[in-house]
Parts: C-alpha cells; structure tokens; sequence
C-alpha cells in the first residue's frame, strides 16, 4: 500500500476530484487547494510528498507559486500539471527543480509513473540522510549479537553465507516480518554494499505500470512518454534491487524478470536493443509460491531461478524473546528521525505488555503502536497506559476457538482469512476502506477474494 501524502493545487475542482479519486483508488492520501493561497497553508500544515501544481492560478502565477514553495521547503518533490505548456515556462520550473512537466489532458498511468518516480527518488534520499545522521546503524542493531532468540541467530547465520555469494535469494515469512530490513542487510554485508539499493512492492503497483517500474521505457512506448525513462533494474546495477511482494507480479512481467535473471540483459518497454547490467536480485515474499505455481498464478521456471537461496523469516510471536531489543532499536529510530522527541523511554511494565502481545501484523505493527503510544504519552515515556490499545487479554479472548476435527491446517485458515476479509468488507463498504482496515493493497485483496472464492457482493 502506497503511504505517500498528494497536494493538489490547481482551480480547476472537476480535475481536481478527478485526479483525487485516482490517487486514493491507488493507495494515496491526498489533499487539495484551489488557490496560491491556500496551497502554501495547506503544505505548511501537512508538508506533503508531491505537490502535482497547475501554472495558471487565479491569485499567482503557477512558477512564484512554485519559487515560494522551494523557499518554504526545498525538499518538496513538484510535479507541474498545465494546459498552457510552452518551452519556456518547461524550462524555468526545470530550472526550480520541478521533478516532471506534464500536459493536460494526460493518461492518468503517464501521471502515477511520475508520482511513483518521485517517490522513489524520496525514499532514497531519506535513506541517505538516515546514514549521514549515523552511518552505522544497520550494522549496530543487526546480526547474531543482536538478537537473543536461536531462530533468528540461525537467519543470520543463513543471511551472512547470502551476502558472501551473488545470487538469487528468496526470503519468505509474514506481513511486516521484516523482509524488506533483511535484504538490506545483506546487500549493506555484500560486495555490493557500496552500489545502489532499491526496493519494488509488486502488490503496489499496477500490471500497467509494473513493465516500465521494472524495465524502463523509451519514447513513444506509450502516450505521454515523450523521453527514455531508466527501470529500477537499470538504476540498481552494481547493486541490489529487492522485488517485495514477488507473488502479486503478473505472469508477462515474470517472463520478461525470468529472461533477465537467464541472461543478465532486458528490453525497455517499446525498445528493441538489448541492455545489459549487473543488478542482484532479492525477492520477498508472504505467500505460498509452490501453491501459486500449482493454481497457475506463478511461473515454476521462475521460481526455481528466484529459490538459488531461501530464508524463511519467524513471525515475531514465535521470537518473543527479540521484542525488547527491536523495541529499543525502533525507539532510537524514533529519537533520530524526530527532533522534537528526546530521551525516549519505556517502563518494565509496557515492556511486559509488549512480550504478552501477540503481534500478528508483526515488527511492522509494533513499530506503530511504539509510535502511537508516543504520541499518547505527555513526557517521551512509554508507560502501560499508553498501550491501553493492546490488549492481551482481550486477544486471547478473540483467538480462543475449539479447533474441529479432522480439518487441514490450510482449510482452517482459509475458512478463517475467508471470515475476516468478508467482515472488514461488510463493515468499511467498500474494498479501498476494507484493504485499508487490513493492512493490505487493494490489489493483494482482490486477489485474496478471488483466490478464497468470496462472493461480489460480500
């Protein structure tokens, strides 16, 4: 699921309502404002990812719009969106540091590339601050030494044999395991260490977009791609890329990654010279492979090329034992990534809360819950009323059922994923609300639908 925060200004509502419901129906939050005025008070208030900015404006003109927005904060990402292109006010926003320039009317896909484009290049610069700030912090909360439980010294151990060869990996575990940290830290413990590393959410995008996410396209591959456009496989040589969610690629993406894993090389979309890089390949995963393959949703020669090496991550319930030290590491992450916050702390009695807790959305979920439990407390210390939100006992109540008899494991938890996706469905009303409520993509749910056999109207 997309997390990235959209502002929209342009006066033009039809357009605007337009473009909002795109960005919600793929996973963005989104705002808007309708005058210069209002734009600058509304990025104030939220400091979104992408500002998308139209140049003609009833209050401004769009390009001193845009200068006092680079003045307010200089790492705002802006896309500019206008129905009065010219080359020269191209070339002045360029100038400004506006990361595209599309012309309306525009393919709302042209639109999401750039918006995911821009996020990527975030994502990167966010990671390169967090090492300015402390260079060692991967290398401090990882590795055998620092963790307690066997079962992930033993991943480690696996992890470390993995960053000392170069070929494919497959990781596999729960939602919010921590798949995506694992991969990184191989590639921060591999040869490689010193190239890029990128990260792909194949249940983020769509099938339209995977091909050019991956790939890259050349101009005129398709409407509004008027320049070559560089796939992560290509930004990623010399380095790793991770394919996260590897199960919800769609079959003719497959084809085309099994080619490139078989000959190092790849076609952009709409090109026909091959080009060659050398990109390591981490996949990730929380399904079942080997069933998707038997039911014809993954391809087998694909993966037996992506399983040269497969780590299966432990869901946190099962490593308890781990809970503090990622707890305190998570906190310290906290401290660095919020000024405002210092000298955080968390008493023995919210610790015990933590470890009874079950945690079934994972370290994602108790990266949340330390994070909101922040926010509930007055003086930076995590104290048991601040975790009122948990709670054990009521847990258990919930997940206290007598097992039938003679029912195979994955029917039961089939007929149990069946009952929670038809609830969040029937008490949000639509899809978008309920993929939301569970965690997931509303791509991954309509495939969870399809795949259980849930009734439309459920």
């Amino acid at each position: 699921m997309n997390d990235g925060v959209v502002l929209v200004i342009d006066d033009e509502k039809t357009l605007s309502e337009m473009l909002g419901r795109i960005l919600t129906f793929h996973g963005y939050r989104t705002f808007f404002a309708y005058s210069a005025k209002e734009g600058i008070e509304t990025a104030k208030k939220i400091l979104p990812d992408i500002i998308l900015l139209d140049l003609k404006l009833p209050d401004l003109d769009g390009i001193e719009l845009m200068k006092a927005l680079m003045d307010l904060n200089s790492s705002f990402r802006i896309i500019i969106i206008t129905a009065h292109a010219s080359v020269k006010s191209a070339v002045k926003t360029t100038q400004l540091g506006a990361l595209d320039y599309i012309e309306k009317p525009f393919e709302p896909d042209r639109l999401l590339l750039s918006i995911r484009n821009a996020l990527v290049e975030k994502a990167l610069e966010d990671e390169v601050n967090i090492y300015r700030h402390n260079a060692t912090s991967l290398n401090r909360m990882s590795g055998k030494s620092a963790v307690p439980s066997e079962s992930m010294k033993n991943v480690y151990d696996i992890a470390q044999k993995a960053a000392n060869s170069d070929g494919a990996i497959l990781i596999t575990g729960e939602t919010g395991a921590g798949k995506d940290f694992l991969a990184n830290w191989i590639h921060s413990h591999s040869i490689r260490k010193n190239g890029p590393y990128f990260s792909l959410n194949c249940s983020a995008i769509s099938k339209t977009l995977a091909e050019s996410e991956l790939f890259g396209y050349e101009p005129g591959a398709f409407t509004g791609s008027s320049g070559r456009k560089r796939g992560l496989l290509e930004i990623a040589a010399g380095g790793t890329l991770l394919l996260n969610e590897i199960g919800e690629m769609d079959l003719q993406t497959q084809a085309k990654l099994l080619t490139f894993l078989d000959t190092k090389s790849f076609l952009r979309v709409g090109g026909d010279k091959p080009v060659k890089v050398d990109t390591r390949i981490i996949s990730a995963t929380n399904l079942d492979l080997l069933k998707e393959v038997k039911e014809g949703n993954f391809r087998q020669d694909l993966y037996y090329r992506l399983n040269i090496l497969q780590i299966h991550l432990p869901s946190l319930r099962k490593r308890k034992e781990d809970i503090p030290v990622i707890a305190m590491q998570i906190i310290n992450n906290i401290e660095m990534s919020m000024p405002h916050k210092k000298d955080i702390s968390i008493t023995t009695q919210a610790m015990h809360i933590l470890m009874q807790y079950q945690w079934p959305g994972n370290i994602r979920e108790l990266r949340n819950a330390l994070e909101r439990a922040l926010i509930l407390s007055d003086d930076g210390i995590i104290k048991s009323e601040d975790l009122v939100f948990l709670n054990p006992a009521s847990q258990t109540t919930r997940l206290s059922f007598n097992l039938p008899e003679e029912v195979p494991l994955d029917e039961m938890l089939a007929n149990f994923e069946r009952d929670v996706i038809t609830k969040a469905i029937e008490s949000t009303k639509t899809r978008n609300a309920a993929a939301k409520k569970l965690g997931i993509t509303r791509h991954s749910l309509t495939h969870r639908i399809k795949k259980l056999g849930i009734e439309p109207d459920a």
